[in-house]
């Protein structure tokens, strides 16, 4: 019942995200905003895919530093996983739990531990998010020194020291967040067979393995924020085709409280409305208007579609060649 409920509000949630697009279009104009996009041209919409590679070739080490060390564990593997992961968060709107859960299974599919592939998912998905705290403190730190006037700082600030404090507490009640980790990862073995983790026992040894490896979490740590650098980098040269004189200190500030954003609106499927609203309401802070802001806004949808797409394209051929040859197999007769 509660499944069905969530999937409801979930579609309500996106209907209202559809709804605010539209409002946003009418509201600044469809020529005013193809002019924009057309501004970047496809050439440029090509240069944008291709900054963001490395973008998901960090992400996919920062996830393999932490496997390191684990049978089959080669890094082009975690990166094919991690492109999977983002592709269906971002082009299947109502999988977003559903990524981490298909980017494990890739991973498992490409010959690594269906057990460390899940434990790693979950320990790289609390790593991605403490990462994003100093992301967003240095997008504060230069909005202070850009921006001193702004009304986004108090409440900003407010929201890190929250997060902060909350990373401290987990840090410092080690054993209590390794506990939340198991049973997380018992109940994530329950609810999804397909990957593998039925033995409770071999779940809760791959905890405390992947747990203790302090040197993969800080690196780990590391290069997420170098991650999150890069992509602000992408979104100064997205900008910068489009015509937009923008700093790099001002990019940052852009895509980290950006990224805070779309954090904390984790339940909206694909983002939708919020990436655009948003995008409106930090661009115009440095004089860029609102349908460059929507058109890069779109531009970025399209660059997720154009990656996601293949990328989900050969997942399924992966997942269809293997059920094949399961089905293919000849029985085993005692």
């Amino acid at each position: 019942m509660k499944a069905v409920a969530a999937k409801y509000l979930g579609a309500l949630i996106f209907v209202a995200g559809l709804g605010l697009i539209a409002y946003l279009v009418f509201r600044f104009g469809l020529e005013p905003i193809g002019r924009a996009w057309t501004a970047l041209g496809w050439h440029g919409l090509a240069i944008v895919v291709a900054a963001h590679l490395p973008v998901a070739a960090i992400l996919g080490a920062a996830w393999w530093v932490i496997g390191h060390g684990t049978a089959h564990a080669r890094l082009h593997k975690f990166i094919w996983g991690r492109l999977v992961r983002d592709s269906a968060a971002e082009v299947l709107p109502f999988s977003q739990v559903g990524g981490y859960v298909l980017g494990a299974r890739a991973l498992s599919l490409s010959g690594v531990d269906g057990f460390t592939a899940a434990i790693t998912t979950v320990v790289d998905l609390i790593i991605e998010l403490a990462a994003k705290l100093p992301y967003i403190v240095i997008g504060l730190f230069l909005l202070a020194w850009l921006k001193p006037e702004s009304d986004l700082f108090v409440p900003v600030a407010g929201g890190v020291l929250v997060s902060v404090a909350l990373l401290a507490a987990a840090i410092m009640l080690k054993d209590r967040t390794r506990g939340v980790l198991e049973r997380m990862a018992v109940r994530l073995g329950a609810r999804w067979p397909a990957l593998g983790l039925g033995d409770e026992k071999k779940t809760l040894q791959t905890v405390g393995r992947v747990f203790e490896n302090g040197h993969g979490a800080v690196s780990g740590f590391a290069l997420h924020l170098a991650a999150w650098l890069l992509g602000a980098l992408e979104l100064w040269i997205a900008l910068h085709l489009m015509g937009q004189d923008v700093s790099f200190a001002e990019a940052i500030v852009i895509d980290s409280l950006f990224t805070g954003l779309r954090t904390l609106a984790f339940f909206v499927p694909g983002a939708v409305g919020i990436q655009e609203a948003g995008y409106v309401l930090l661009c115009g802070m440095f004089g860029i208007g609102a349908p460059v802001a929507i058109a890069f806004s779109f531009i970025r949808r399209a660059r997720d579609f154009l990656i996601g797409g293949p990328v989900l394209l050969l997942w399924q051929t992966q997942e269809g060649r293997r059920s094949l040859v399961r089905r293919t197999r000849p029985a085993v007769t005692p």
